[in-house]
């Protein structure tokens, strides 16, 4: 799937990448991380089984806001609502442009520099 193909593209471009499946994965895969290991940013999709990138993000505002609530998120959909949320700084439409998403990857990098 397209999760697969982009994940290949960024390791191709240097990036370390995790995936998760959907939003409950996601919190999973972050749980088990250092804070110092945690991303410098979440490329996440609306549109998931299980739990939804907005449910992902409400989730996060709810429970996790002193953890995750820091990690810039660049929303990567078809789907186009969403809440706005203090951590999505980018939103792009699928199908997504590489270029324009290395560039969103790299602002959220800066804002860590």
């Amino acid at each position: 799937g397209l999760r697969e193909v982009v994940s290949i593209i960024l390791a191709d471009e240097g990036y370390n990448v995790l995936q998760a499946e959907n939003g409950a994965d996601a919190i999973n895969v972050l749980q088990k991380l250092e804070p110092k290991d945690y991303p410098s940013c979440m490329i996440l999709d609306l549109m998931m089984p299980v739990m939804s990138g907005n449910e992902l993000l409400e989730e996060i505002e709810g429970k996790y806001k002193d953890k995750f609530g820091n990690i810039p998120v660049i929303i990567c959909s078809a789907e186009g609502k969403h809440r706005s949320y203090n951590q999505v700084v980018a939103k792009l439409e699928k199908p997504v442009n590489i270029e324009i998403l290395c560039g969103a990857i790299k602002g959220c990098q800066d804002l860590y520099q």
